[in-house]
């Protein structure tokens, strides 16, 4: 009987471990597509000379809608809701490689108990070798009514506007965005809007991407100015849209590919050598 042929171990590791770093690579999420809104502050403050300013309980509401998709589409979750009411939630969209998630909270003035919405709102998917688009999407909105009360038979709802003011609001926001560097498919958008009484315009809106090479936007500020007639207010719309696109960078599928076939080469040579037994 002659003596079976072996081969070196050198190839068979060399691949085995070019096929680990691409799984990896694909898998582990440290290249996700990442999109964030978050809110770091809304402030209101009013000047009248006969009322006080406050946010009536009877017109806040919060609205999310959630989506995660995996192999583009292939699995899908989604959450979605409305909430009457300022108050703090969370809500996620989750499948394996996707996830959108938002977060609501409160803010109160400590000089005037004033209460304001703020919320962080969320997208990340990660990109799998098959090549296939990962997504996620958000949408959040918080809204409500800001106006003067004279304290004359006050409950806290609109009942109670009946004194004239000026309100000024200001939002501090960032817009944070990443993607796979070279992934073509690969893309993050975060989207800040607001709407409302007193805005140029009637409508302010803010974007980043990472289309033709956009950055995240941190540290960001808006200021508005409404006017209010005794029994007026002011309404108030903030809403964040976050959408990402995940697909593996070229280099990790070649490389995914040259360790797949180079294990089945190496498969191919240790069956030739056994068979070569006599």
């Amino acid at each position: 009987m002659s003596k079976v042929k072996t081969t070196s171990g050198a190839p068979s590791r060399f691949w085995a471990l070019a096929t680990a770093m691409a799984m990896a690579s694909a898998a582990t999420g440290a290249d996700a597509s990442v999109a964030r809104v978050v809110i770091d502050s809304f402030t209101a403050s009013g000047t009248s000379t006969s009322g006080f300013l406050f946010a009536p309980t009877d017109n806040r509401f919060q609205s999310w809608l959630l989506q995660a998709e995996t192999n583009g589409g292939a699995t899908t979750s989604s959450n979605s809701n409305t909430v009457f009411t300022w108050s703090n939630q969370t809500a996620t969209a989750q499948t394996a490689t996707a996830k959108a998630t938002v977060a609501s909270t409160n803010q109160t003035d400590p000089s005037g108990a004033l209460e304001t919405p703020n919320f962080t709102l969320e997208a990340n998917a990660t990109p799998l070798s098959n090549g296939l688009i990962q997504d996620a999407f958000g949408n959040m909105l918080e809204s409500g009514l800001f106006c003067f009360g004279n304290g004359n038979n006050f409950d806290g709802t609109t009942a109670g506007c009946n004194a004239a003011g000026s309100v000024t609001f200001t939002v501090f926001y960032d817009l944070i965005i990443s993607a796979l560097p070279g992934g073509p498919a690969s893309s993050a958008y975060a989207e800040f809007d607001v709407t409302g009484t007193g805005v140029p315009n009637g409508l302010f809106f803010d974007i980043a991407s990472t289309a033709a090479g956009g950055s995240s936007k941190l540290t960001q500020e808006f200021t508005w100015t409404a006017n209010l007639l005794a029994g007026g207010f002011a309404s108030v719309d903030l809403n964040g849209v976050v959408v990402v696109q995940a697909v593996p960078e070229p280099n990790v599928l070649v490389l995914a590919a040259l360790g797949l076939i180079g294990l089945a080469a190496t498969r191919r040579r240790n069956s030739r050598a056994v068979s070569a037994v006599s």
